[in-house]
């Protein structure tokens, strides 16, 4: 086995731990883009704090951080987990108005977050019958959902509004 199979297989074993079904869920997952999933398996490398993730115990806890770090900075609110999952289907690169003034641009961005948290509410209202999920597991159904075709088309409609001055 090369090393580059190796490195391959831990990336597999990575998305199964973190139970990701594909190398673009595992980015998503990761908060990385896809182009870097590939990278590590072409180079044959995978960054050590990945690597930390694949002990089980570590899964456990990488999740609760997570879910901790979604606690304190969201709140416990019903909206918490409809943030997060707003800003996790946001590619960063729609976040950036170099060309505005700080106020403006922390206006545009949050005109952009509210547009596609409409998205991430109404694919709550189809999956769970309310505006918001009520917990982790949901949380996970809601972003393979987000995942979808049809979700992803919303997404990209939303993050347009606010450049073209439209809000739903």
């Amino acid at each position: 086995m090369t090393c580059q199979q190796a490195m391959s297989d831990l990336v597999d074993k990575l998305r199964s731990a973190l139970g990701a079904e594909t190398d673009i869920a595992l980015a998503q997952e990761l908060g990385v883009e896809r182009s870097t999933v590939a990278q590590w398996r072409r180079r044959g490398s995978l960054p050590r704090i990945y690597q930390a993730i694949l002990d089980a115990d570590q899964v456990g806890k990488h999740r609760a951080e997570v879910i901790a770090s979604r606690q304190q900075i969201f709140g416990d609110s019903r909206l918490m987990y409809t943030l997060s999952a707003a800003l996790s289907v946001i590619p960063t690169s729609d976040l950036d108005y170099p060309e505005l003034a700080p106020p403006l641009q922390g206006d545009a961005r949050e005109c952009v977050i509210a547009s596609v948290a409409r998205v991430v509410q109404a694919q709550c209202r189809v999956l769970f019958g309310r505006p918001y999920c009520e917990n982790e597991a949901e949380y996970d159904v809601l972003a393979d959902a987000l995942s979808s075709e049809g979700a992803q088309s919303q997404i990209k409609i939303a993050l347009q509004a606010p450049v073209l001055g439209v809000h739903f």
